[in-house]
């Protein structure tokens, strides 16, 4: 049978690179509790694991999933930051709005000239905007 036409609809429903090797996983620990031999364990890991790139009906080895893993982690780094900035503007946005705590706040004299406030402020937007526009893609939401 055709591995990549018998998965297909799998991959349709999500089945990823994570379900494969949770499958490999199973499959040493199983191996293990019933005590085969550690050379016969590798020989059927390699077996199964030649078949990934059939099975996921795709080109892949094993940089190229180091590659997607650090890129996942790197975006996965990179929402974290991003929600633990945002919620800590929020939470500096209620002391700054009500005049409590802060000796710069809402209704504050202006300490800086208008061009300064004008670059500090675009400065401000651009990084939403580029945090926004980074986190919009596909493949960072994938």
């Amino acid at each position: 049978m055709d591995l990549a036409a018998v998965h297909a609809p799998l991959l349709a429903q999500g089945l990823s690179h994570e379900h494969f090797d949770l499958l490999l996983r199973y499959l040493c620990d199983t191996m293990i509790e019933l005590g085969i031999n550690e050379h016969l364990i590798l020989e059927a890991v390699d077996r199964v694991e030649a078949t990934r790139a059939d099975v996921m009906g795709e080109t892949y080895n094993k940089i190229e999933r180091e590659k997607t893993m650090l890129g996942r982690s790197l975006m996965f780094a990179f929402g974290i930051f991003c929600y633990r900035l945002g919620v800590a503007s929020l939470v500096y946005a209620m002391p700054w709005l009500e005049d409590f705590w802060l000796s710069n706040t809402l209704d504050s004299e202006r300490t800086t000239d208008l061009t300064t406030a004008i670059g500090i402020n675009l400065s401000l937007l651009v990084m939403f905007a580029l945090q926004h526009s980074i986190m919009a893609r596909p493949g960072f939401k994938a």
